[in-house]
């Protein structure tokens, strides 16, 4: 695994698990049928994707 591909997912597990953290308590127990810890996990995920976007931007 090359050094790029491991910085993406150390970021984006990193990121998930802080802004999944963040979500958690501020959302129903359900909704249209997914349980909170899935809308957490894909809220996470996206919000990572968007800072390591906004990052490599910076750094270019």
């Amino acid at each position: 695994m090359s050094a790029s591909v491991f910085s993406l997912v150390i970021w984006l597990l990193i990121g998930t698990l802080l802004f999944g953290r963040i979500t958690l308590g501020h959302l129903p127990d359900d909704i249209d049928g997914l349980p909170r810890f899935i809308i957490c996990i894909l809220a996470g995920f996206l919000a990572a994707s968007m800072l390591l976007r906004f990052v490599v931007w910076l750094t270019q």
